[in-house]
């Protein structure tokens, strides 16, 4: 019995992964610059749309599919502030391949990533502009 659950849950993970990849993509490549509002209320209708279309009516959770607890609380651990906002925004940094601009008017992330960054990527650079240069 508790085999059979199991298998029928992997079965409908294994469903859904083309339709969270999608979102996933669409998130990091679409919704960066959003604020937390824009993305929850794109992300809601993305879902239904998915929902209608494929059957598999799954909660997306894009920082459960996009990184590890392990790497949540390491950044956490290393200063990283624990909203949601914060984790996704590290996460598109991350997972993107394009250059992210920050708007850090509190210099918290650029402090975090100042000792971060380089520990995730040897060839990551980070140049810091200030409202003053």
């Amino acid at each position: 019995m508790r085999w059979e659950a199991q298998a029928r849950a992997i079965d409908t993970e294994f469903k859904g992964f083309p339709a969270e990849s999608l979102l996933a993509a669409g998130v990091v490549t679409y919704l960066s610059d959003a604020d937390e509002n824009q993305r929850d209320k794109i992300i809601k209708q993305w879902r239904q749309a998915f929902s209608k279309a494929s059957n598999t009516g799954t909660a997306f959770d894009f920082l459960k599919f996009m990184t590890t607890e392990s790497n949540i609380l390491r950044w956490k651990s290393a200063g990283l502030p624990g909203d949601s906002l914060t984790l996704e925004n590290s996460v598109m940094i991350f997972a993107s391949t394009r250059t992210p601009l920050l708007i850090d008017p509190n210099l918290q992330a650029t402090e975090w990533l100042k000792r971060n960054v380089h520990a995730e990527s040897e060839a990551a650079e980070l140049t810091v502009s200030t409202q003053n240069q």
